[in-house]
């Protein structure tokens, strides 16, 4: 059978079995998902012998139906892919299936899995030195096919071995994946006025703006498991607090609460270690250190938890349990598994030290935890006008529909001490 599939006829006669791997060709992958148009889509059995091009918008082929394709793909029991975040934009029904090749491989051994290094000389002058709005569309279909024939060479064995235990990654396919696409569609609303003020050097919002919102795209691929969150251009874990940038985000609907964990690394690292606080952790501390206020205690204990525990402190019970934690991590010479099977060497960290190693564990920690909470948070507000439209760490930002009153109820899924804060935009949450 030819690998160019553009008539229904062809589609019906499609054999792809019980595991094939997908992989969208938007019409212009500079787009965010929520906003991109597919051009083609590869598949390849997994245990076939080539794969084939699903045409769907390209000056070469005629176009398949999109509802014809996703029935298609429906009837797969498991659908590898390298971002199944970036699918489930296109194909939300198809989550079941979806199985993130990518994020289970930065979980397994962080080796990132870079598909350009495939890209034809062609693609390469169609993003580079021809303007077009749709480069997918004109770069030959032959092109597409030849590069997802390469990268699937190059991932065959990162599948097989996924498939060979595939219950194993359920956390990650089921809650992580689909928790950051859930935040990602709604968008964030924005003044406009305000927006233009502060981003107007963005050379194209289009990628990233569409009908009043912008778009946020979490990186799940990254060395601790934390998912960075900056596209075309903006940072929105690192935005600006005393410029008035973030005042181009506002509500869509009455107002932006934020919630944000109280002393969240300290209390990460109680639990690691196996201490057990009875109250306020910093009021806690500073009755063992007389003249102290919570501020100081507050630098204090980053000082010691991130720059080694002092000798001077490591009677306190607390700072004696980390520092004895903290040098089991470090004497272990092999790879260090985290809950859900992220896995730690030493040689995989720059410059590595037991406090460097310490801060990796918690930050993936700290993100498991998360996806645990606000995956609840997120299933209750499915039929809400309240969503999450925003994550940051220890903090998620709430598009809040006063006439619903779900705070209590929200926070109730809340497994660690929180605080509130509201405001008109995001640059008056106080």
């Amino acid at each position: 059978m030819f690998y160019i599939i553009e008539k229904q006829d062809q589609l019906d006669q499609l054999h792809i079995g019980e595991d094939t791997f997908i992989h969208i060709i938007a019409t212009n992958e500079n787009y965010h998902p929520a906003l991109q148009n597919i051009s083609l889509i590869y598949v390849r059995w997994i245990k076939g012998h080539k794969g084939y091009i699903l045409c769907v918008d390209h000056s070469e082929s005629l176009p398949l139906k999109i509802t014809d394709i996703l029935d298609k793909l429906s009837k797969v029991n498991n659908l590898y892919t390298l971002d199944k975040k970036a699918v489930l934009h296109h194909f939300p029904t198809l989550s079941p299936q979806l199985i993130d090749v990518q994020l289970i491989n930065s979980y397994q051994h962080f080796q990132e899995i870079n598909i350009e290094q495939y890209e034809s000389k062609v693609e390469t002058d169609f993003k580079r030195k021809y303007y077009t709005e749709s480069p997918s569309v004109l770069i030959p279909i032959a092109k597409h096919y030849e590069k997802y024939e390469n990268v699937y060479d190059h991932i065959e064995q990162t599948i097989n071995k996924i498939s060979e235990n595939i219950r194993e990654y359920d956390f990650l396919n089921h809650y992580v994946a689909p928790l950051f696409y859930n935040i990602e569609k709604q968008g964030i609303k924005l003044s406009k006025e305000s927006f233009i003020e502060h981003f107007k050097t963005l050379p194209n919002p289009k990628f990233s703006v569409s009908k009043g919102k912008i778009y946020t795209q979490y990186n799940l691929n990254t060395l601790t498991g934390r998912p960075s969150n900056a596209f075309n251009g903006i940072n929105f874990a690192a935005l600006n607090k005393t410029n008035g940038e973030r005042a181009a985000f506002i509500p869509e609907n009455d107002f932006l609460v934020e919630i944000d964990f109280k002393a969240y690394h300290p209390t990460i690292i109680a639990k690691l270690a196996g201490y057990e606080f009875t109250g306020n952790i910093y009021d806690q501390l500073a009755n063992e250190f007389p003249g102290s206020t919570p501020e100081t205690i507050k630098e204090l204990v980053f000082q010691q938890l991130y720059g080694g525990v002092r000798k001077e402190f490591q009677d306190k019970p607390f700072f004696s349990q980390v520092n004895d934690y903290t040098n089991r991590l470090w004497s272990n010479d092999g790879a260090i598994g985290t809950q859900f099977g992220k896995r730690f060497t030493k040689q995989m960290i720059e410059n590595p030290t037991p406090q460097k190693l310490l801060n990796y564990i918690v930050q993936n920690t700290e993100t498991i935890f998360n996806v645990v909470q606000f995956s609840a948070v997120i299933d209750f507000l499915k039929d809400k006008k309240t969503k999450i439209i925003l994550y940051t760490y220890d903090s998620i930002l709430l598009d809040y529909d006063s006439s619903e009153t779900l705070l209590n109820s929200i926070t109730s899924l809340l497994k660690f001490n929180y605080s509130t804060k509201t405001g008109h935009n995001y640059a008056e949450i106080k």
